[in-house]
């Protein structure tokens, strides 16, 4: 995770008027103004102070500077479509640093969590210049731990292999679709009896097929709860199954791999 991206030469220029030294720990850009709307701000952290720089109108300008020392706690929020990072000064108040779209988040949640280290007087891990792992083929941002893009993976051949596993239990499979047929079948019948119900009995007092319509619903739903229950225990079972197989292949292949 960078959290020392190259600085542009004109944001330099003006941290340079605020101090003598430019020994950034922390210098990471954003791609939103304060207000949320697309822009350029850089988060700096220098000389134990969080600094937020914004490039306003072609103006740059020291939009937040504030000691680390009156902080107790630095957060990376989640907002709809960005996020913000907030301080909580020992006062209790609440400010916000800097607003990035969700493009960002990783590298501010990382930045928010080194920050608190050094606010909470912890011996903060170094900061690592690994490169975010990044798709090839559309540049977006990887999970972490994993090099399969989740917007290019080709999902016809996943689900393909997904029902490859299905193959031992096609039998068990096929009978899970069939009873949730039948099942949703039966859902469709009550209200042909409210019909009955409506137009034969309410209307009359033929209490002999009031009899039968209250028996028919009893039975309509025994009968349902029976196939919850069996379609619950064969999709248990099927996946417990499908689950062994996955477990014994990796374990295969990992026994087969070199030391």
């Amino acid at each position: 995770m960078i959290l020392k991206e190259d600085v542009p030469q004109p944001f330099l220029d003006v941290i340079q008027k605020y101090t003598s030294e430019v020994d950034l720990l922390i210098s990471i850009g954003s791609d939103l103004t304060r207000d949320g709307s697309f822009g350029e701000q850089w988060l700096i952290f220098m000389d134990r102070t969080i600094s937020v720089y914004a490039r306003t109108n072609g103006a740059i300008s020291q939009e937040k500077n504030i000691s680390i020392e009156v902080l107790t706690k630095i957060e990376a929020q989640s907002l709809v479509g960005s996020g913000v990072l907030e301080a909580t000064t020992r006062d209790g108040e609440l400010v916000e640093l800097i607003r990035y779209s969700n493009v960002h988040t990783t590298k501010f949640t990382a930045a928010a969590r080194y920050l608190n280290q050094i606010a909470k007087g912890e011996d903060p891990k170094p900061v690592t210049d690994e490169e975010p792992v990044r798709c090839a083929k559309c540049n977006m941002l990887l999970p972490k731990g994993t090099n399969v893009c989740p917007r290019c993976i080709q999902k016809r051949k996943a689900i393909i292999r997904l029902v490859s596993y299905l193959k031992p239990y096609w039998v068990l499979a096929a009978s899970i679709g069939g009873i949730m047929l039948i099942r949703t079948a039966f859902h469709l019948v009550p209200p042909y009896f409210t019909k009955i119900l409506i137009d034969r009995v309410l209307n009359s007092t033929n209490y002999a097929l009031l009899g039968w319509i209250i028996l028919a619903f009893a039975g309509m739903r025994i009968i349902g709860s029976a196939l919850q229950i069996a379609i619950g225990r064969m999709t248990a079972s099927l996946g417990f199954g499908i689950t062994y197989n996955l477990r014994a292949q990796l374990f295969e292949k990992i026994q087969s791999m070199p030391l």
